[in-house]
């Protein structure tokens, strides 16, 4: 039996099932199941570094042509390498900046700064900059020229964590062959040894970076700082070791417990008290370690735009050097404590490419690996054999793997808007784009760019393609469900109806499909299926509709891969003793799963030496003989021989052509191709090539040869030109027509059309959810495996400071966007209702923030 090879979309399914099956089981993981999610783990991790690069492959291509593609390789594009550059996490700058020099061998940020000036290019030059190099930079920058600016280095060594200090001390000592410790100590005068002294305790890992806080120790520390801090200046000097021992040594949260119990006792801030330190420099510095650092960043931010005119260099170096959930924490504590969003803020200083590029940076969350490559890229070996740790591990590679997809799917909607903007459409750039990726994909195209544009994929080709070219483009990026419930509109509306359109839905679809479409088609139409199928046919084959769609083939809680050995061997006596019974035959080959009707046919042939296919073709006339064959063969194998039903005549059925090809997976496609080349002696491709025209024959030959590109990133994808391809259709003889294989399709012939009737009214919309009265059945409660936030040194870390916790959920099968799923938190226990969102799919995952804790990072 032919079949269809498992798509990674499919894999991706089975592993979220497998999870779910594990996370609920009270009994620990047996070695079947270790064995599974170890070879998932294996596979993911494998398929998700090739996505990453392939992402960083088309930044780095993006860039180059933003910097070298104008005319003559002169000038640059500020939109394009603004929207590439200042959109992406730093993680994801870095993968770029690799790529970008494997490519070009050219240093990325050489090249940017080259291209870009003032402001706006020294802002870029830090952004790309990975945090020990940035460390680096703001080191260079407060020491140069005469004196150091200690403003600076404050900001510098209280903002960050020791490991991050150590990653930049490296890095700066390699650049400069010397120790930055020495540095330091003859950049900072002898009036600043107590600065110093801080400084050097901080870079030297001194300072408490836990979150533990001790109320008795917090009220010593309290009181020993009010002894200092009312002191009278003529009979005693402020001891700055004292504050510089309690506040530079404490983390944030003692900290805060200490100015909190000082305020209580005294009346008076701690903050405020300090001002009996004579040192401004110092102060600053003891002041900015008493609140959590996404406030003390807000507050620079907040004086870099005070007064007369903007400190812009200020700006450029603090929000250069943030990204991710650390931007998100601080934009957070600005509005919070200012009252405006820092967007907003930004607007009403900045001008250029600088205000453009900064708001753009501030939002930026874009890292297509989700913040997860601590966990992720761990070594699989290492952790084999410990099942939570592997469980675990493969939770976080499926958010991995839902970040990635939902990534690509923006960059694929832009990538489809540039083709189509502006005069005239890249009809190879938008062949490649949609050619390339699998349904499911496309869907969450469609739902970006209509997320984005106020339209979805259907109504841009509706826009930019015409004639036969645009019918199948339609089909291609409708979801299955929605392209099998327009081709039951078109076979079915108007006079009379095409019994072979309904042949290739009833009999060639799998089951769960046609119960899929069966659900779209009657949310549509607010009508049963069944009737207005019933009311199109009649004869025999009504009886074989009917059986098919009140039967268990179609049942919601059917098992397509069920057999029942029992009755297998009776089944086939009965099709043998009551041959042309349409009755009979209908009831026992539409009542069966696929499995248990391959196993009928296998019995009846070694028992009566003949197949079920030839007593049907000598029994049956028409649309009942085509049908009931259509059931007993591959899918993959019935669309092969009504591709070649398509093409015989005077020209090709464009209709059929499109419906069919249409109406294909990616995988699908290219298996169908495969097996039309092997039972007929040419590819199908050169004779799609010889039997269509222009991009509709480019369309059609690119989505049954380009691979997936998202399962096999590193394939090359090409496009033949039309020339190419005729050249190769005129060798191609005239297709005979002579039937010589006895399980072909024979269905009426369709009629002959010129133009194509795009019907394209009513689109449905991928993006919008189904309406709460039609939402699917949840599934029972479970506990997601959780990938916790990333929240390590790498990313940020800011004691004192909260978030709301956010967790990874998995979507199960049958449940498309709009349904409604019980989880259960795995912060606090409880469950909780949440509804997929638009542009997410069976096999996917999605955040689900939970809202009734916060917690300290």
């Amino acid at each position: 039996m032919t079949e269809v090879t498992a798509t990674f979309e499919q894999f991706v399914a089975r592993t979220v099932m497998l999870v779910r099956r594990v996370a609920t089981a009270q009994e620990p993981l047996d070695a079947d199941s270790m064995q599974a999610l170890v070879e998932a783990a294996q596979k993911l991790q494998g398929n998700n570094r090739q996505l990453k690069d392939y992402v960083a492959r088309l930044d780095a291509e993006a860039v180059h042509e933003a910097m070298h593609g104008g005319f003559l390789g002169l000038g640059c594009n500020d939109n394009k390498l603004i929207s590439v550059l200042c959109s992406r996490t730093k993680d994801q700058l870095r993968r770029t900046a690799s790529k970008y020099r494997e490519l070009y061998d050219l240093d990325l940020r050489e090249d940017v700064l080259s291209k870009t000036t003032g402001d706006y290019g020294q802002f870029l030059k830090y952004s790309l900059a990975d945090p020990a190099t940035y460390f680096a930079d703001m080191i260079d920058l407060a020491t140069e020229g005469w004196g150091a600016s200690e403003t600076h280095l404050i900001e510098i060594f209280v903002t960050n964590s020791h490991a991050k200090i150590q990653e930049g001390k490296a890095a700066w000592e390699a650049r400069h062959d010397k120790a930055l410790i020495d540095h330091l100590d003859d950049e900072l005068s002898s009036s600043y040894d107590d600065l110093q002294d801080l400084i050097f305790k901080l870079f030297k890992g001194k300072r408490d970076e836990g979150t533990e806080t001790d109320e008795e120790l917090a009220k010593q520390q309290a009181a020993e700082l009010y002894e200092e801090c009312t002191k009278s200046k003529m009979f005693g000097d402020f001891k700055e070791d004292v504050a510089i021992r309690i506040i530079g040594l404490n983390n944030t949260m003692q900290n805060m417990l200490v100015a909190r119990i000082y305020e209580d006792e005294y009346d008076k801030s701690l903050s405020k008290a300090l001002d009996r330190c004579s040192k401004e420099k110092l102060k600053k510095a003891l002041r900015a370690l008493l609140i959590p650092t996404p406030d003390f960043i807000a507050q620079r931010l907040k004086h870099a735009m005070e007064g007369w005119g903007t400190n812009t260099q200020n700006l450029v170096r603090i929000l250069s050097g943030l990204d991710g959930l650390q931007m998100v924490a601080i934009s957070q504590a600005f509005e919070r404590k200012y009252g405006v969003p820092l967007t907003q803020a930004l607007k009403s200083e900045l001008s250029g490419s600088f205000l453009q590029a900064s708001c753009l940076w501030v939002n930026a969350l874009q890292d297509p690996a989700s913040g997860l490559e601590k966990t992720t890229e761990q070594e699989i070996g290492a952790i084999a054999g410990d099942g939570d740790a592997v469980v675990s591990l493969v939770d976080a590679l499926l958010a991995e793997r839902s970040s990635l997809a939902g990534f690509l799917s923006k960059l694929d909607a832009e990538t489809l808007r540039e083709a189509c903007k502006g005069f005239g459409t890249n009809d190879e750039r938008l062949i490649s784009v949609l050619c390339s990726r699998s349904k499911a994909h496309l869907a969450r195209i469609s739902a970006e760019y209509w997320a984005a544009y106020d339209q979805g994929l259907p109504e841009l080709i509706e826009e930019e393609c015409g004639g036969w070219y645009a019918y199948l483009a339609r089909f291609l990026v409708l979801p299955t469900e929605h392209s099998d419930a327009r081709l039951l509109d078109l076979a079915m509306d108007g006079l009379g109806s095409n019994k072979r359109a309904l042949i290739e839905f009833l009999c060639a679809r799998p089951p769960a499909r046609v119960r899929a479409a069966k659900s779209a088609w009657e949310q549509r139409h607010d009508a049963s299926l069944v009737d207005r199928i019933v009311s199109e046919v009649s004869g025999d084959f009504r009886t074989l509709a009917l059986a098919l769609l009140r039967g268990k083939r179609f049942a919601d809680d059917a098992d397509d891969t069920a057999v029942d050995m029992d009755v297998v061997d009776e089944q086939a006596a009965q099709l043998h003793d009551n041959q042309g019974d349409s009755e009979i035959y209908s009831q026992i080959i539409c009542s069966c799963s696929p499995a248990h009707l391959a196993a009928v046919s296998e019995a009846y042939e070694n028992e009566y030496d003949c197949s079920i296919s030839r007593t049907i073709g000598i029994h049956f006339d028409s649309n009942m003989r085509s049908a009931l064959r259509a059931l007993l063969q591959p899918s993959v194998v019935f669309y092969a021989s009504q591709l070649k039903a398509a093409f015989q005549g005077w020209g090709a059925t464009n209709r059929a052509i499109c419906r069919i090809l249409g109406s294909l997976d990616k995988s699908e496609a290219v298996a169908v191709a495969a097996v039309y080349e092997r039972k007929y002696g040419e590819p199908l491709r050169i004779r799609l090539a010889k039997e269509c025209s222009g991009n509709y024959k480019r369309l059609a030959v690119s989505w049954i040869t380009l691979p997936d590109e998202l399962e096999e990133p590193n394939a090359s994808l090409t496009i033949p030109s039309i020339d190419e391809m005729d050249a190769e259709a005129a060798e191609l003889p005239e297709l005979d027509v002579q039937n010589e294989d006895e399980n072909e399709i024979d269905a009426e012939a369709e009629p002959q059309e010129e133009e194509a009737e795009l019907e394209l009214d009513e689109p449905p919309a991928p993006p919008e959810p189904m309406p709460p009265a039609q939402l699917v059945a949840p599934p029972a409660s479970y506990v997601p495996q959780v990938q916790q936030p990333a929240l390590d040194n790498k990313s940020a870390s800011f004691p004192g400071y909260v978030v709301e916790p956010h967790f990874a959920v998995a979507v199960p099968p049958g449940c498309p966007p709009g349904s409604m799923l019980s989880v259960v938190s795995p912060f606090t226990r409880q469950e909780l209702r949440v509804m997929v969102p638009a542009g997410v799919w069976p096999g996917t995952t999605f955040m689900v923030h939970d809202g009734s804790l916060r917690q300290n990072i």
